[in-house]
């Protein structure tokens, strides 16, 4: 079969700076995604889940053929692939922007938004040294309700995503530990090496109630324009009524 030509992948400006938003389910991540792409200095999509889906089963295999051939290909040599592999997404993401007919001049920030992240800050953070992250946490008890109506309310009886049956308590359960907990446990130890520049936890309650204040937080940590006409404009448009279809 004769070779078919693609065109050259998007080049990602090295001068934007890298967000991973992520976090456990319903725990706010798709309402900040919303809210970061809302600045006009930032392009957030997502949920590419690269992580999980695509780096993370790459390191097996690749560590066992690096212990074979390491003289032709080594570590440095896999962080090169899957970091073409991420740039590649995020470049992609600012020419679907451009797509839509947004013109961004100034633009400094470029992420993905994935829950599946939260379990591989680590393994991003390899890729990204220079990257920030920002984990959205809700109440647990708030999250397991907002978890069940989503997955379990939507799902054929007894064929949800948390391969249990249909009771809530059940469900709650099985979301707390093996989801919530887990995935907070693993963000947060390495949330504690990065450090603060790095690292930032944004509640859900406090984006809900105090969206000014939280809004300007999160632009000061990734450097984007704090002007109070831009975080008013970001807030207006990502109020939490307007992206709940006016639930309160």
């Amino acid at each position: 079969m004769p070779e078919q030509s693609s065109p050259a992948p998007p080049s990602l400006p090295q001068d934007l700076r890298t967000v991973f938003v992520a976090g456990p389910p319903k725990c706010g991540t798709t309402w900040m995604r919303h809210t970061l792409n809302a600045h006009p200095q930032a392009v957030v999509r997502g949920e590419s889940n690269i992580a999980p889906e695509l780096l993370w089963p790459m390191l097996g295999p690749a560590g066992t053929y690096i212990g074979k051939y390491g003289h032709a290909f080594g570590e440095q040599d896999l962080r090169d692939t899957m970091r073409f592999a991420v740039d590649r997404l995020l470049s992609s993401y600012v020419e679907q922007d451009r797509a839509e007919g947004r013109e961004r001049p100034g633009l400094r920030v470029v992420g993905d938004k994935s829950p599946g992240h939260t379990r591989h800050v680590a393994l991003l953070d390899w890729l990204y040294p220079e990257a920030r992250f920002v984990i959205c946490v809700r109440d647990v008890r708030d999250a397991a309700v907002s978890a069940y109506m989503h997955f379990v309310r939507r799902s054929p009886s007894g064929r949800n995503f948390f391969g249990v049956g249909d009771a809530m308590e059940r469900v709650a359960e099985i979301y707390a530990r093996n989801h919530w907990a887990e995935m907070l446990r693993f963000a947060r130890a390495n949330g504690q090496r990065l450090g603060p520049g790095r690292y930032l936890e944004i509640e859900y309650a406090a984006h809900k109630t105090e969206p000014h204040a939280t809004v300007e937080r999160i632009c000061a940590f990734l450097g984007l324009d704090c002007d109070p006409a831009i975080i008013d404009a970001v807030v207006d448009s990502n109020s939490f009524e307007l992206r709940s279809g006016g639930r309160r």
